[in-house]
């Protein structure tokens, strides 16, 4: 396929995102000079599609954002990255799973994506910054007063540390239901690999899974015992044909294969 048709390629799927939500394009161009000025008095930027920084995997996904609200490094966007999404009533071996495997990834440099939502994204997030590592949060509804409240000591500790808060939605936009499926597409669509601890069956996870997937995106799934609800997903999708990981030393394995990461890692942390 030639550069051009690449281009036309990448402005058509504009396209379909402007048509499927016309109405929130409306919505922000109404507002745009009231909320550009919010946006900037609490620090942050706003990204439109075609401009130098859009990030370029977000473009080859099916409905790419016109435009992304954020706070933050958005160079984050450009780097290697795995997006750690599971259950939000996590069980204690999911949550000392992630605690245990972000470490190794964020001293590969890799940058943790997640939704900032309960369990499994909290504990993503958490672990990176207590790491030193570098994290992204996309939202389901606007960066200034970010959802979910409870985790505002969160979002602020990612903004601290030179991390990313970014979302499609307007400051003024409610949180609706249908905005974490959407939400969910930019996680799997930025990342280089989608790590899944704990999926129930046909959850908001593994739909998140699935739309990888369908996004021709690598999914890595962590396996538990079929005993448990909180893995009826994660097994259907190994069963699937998704990749099971042990630990960090499989993801990063992965990521070298595909040369994400470029050089072998001789980390003594990933036995």
């Amino acid at each position: 396929m030639t550069s051009s048709n690449l281009v036309a390629l990448s402005f058509f799927k504009a396209a379909q995102w402007l048509e499927k939500h016309k109405e929130l394009w409306d919505v922000f161009e109404k507002n745009i000079p009231d909320e550009l000025k919010k946006i900037s008095d609490y620090g942050g930027g706003v990204l439109y599609w075609g401009e130098e920084n859009y990030p370029q995997r977000l473009t080859r996904i099916y409905y790419p954002p016109a435009v992304l609200i954020y706070k933050g490094d958005i160079q984050l966007l450009s780097r290697p990255s795995v997006a750690v999404v599971g259950a939000r009533a996590v069980t204690n071996l999911g949550r000392q799973w992630v605690q245990l495997n972000m470490a190794p990834l964020c001293k590969e440099g890799v940058v943790i994506v997640s939704g900032g939502a309960r369990g499994i994204d909290y504990e993503a997030h958490w672990s990176a910054l207590t790491s030193g590592g570098k994290t992204v949060a996309y939202l389901p509804g606007g960066i200034i007063r970010p959802y979910p409240r409870d985790h505002g000591f969160l979002f602020d500790e990612i903004s601290k540390s030179k991390g990313l808060i970014v979302s499609e939605y307007c400051s003024a936009d409610p949180v609706r239901k249908e905005n974490f499926h959407k939400r969910n597409r930019l996680i799997a669509g930025s990342s280089h690999s989608v790590v899944i601890v704990e999926a129930k069956s046909k959850s908001g996870t593994w739909m998140t899974a699935t739309h990888a997937i369908s996004e021709n995106i690598e999914v890595l799934v962590v396996p538990g015992s079929p005993l448990l609800e909180n893995y009826a997903g994660s097994l259907d999708l190994i069963s699937q044909g998704s990749v099971m990981v042990r630990s960090a030393a499989d993801i990063i394995s992965s990521l070298e294969k595909r040369n994400v990461l470029k050089k072998p890692s001789d980390s003594p942390n990933l036995s």
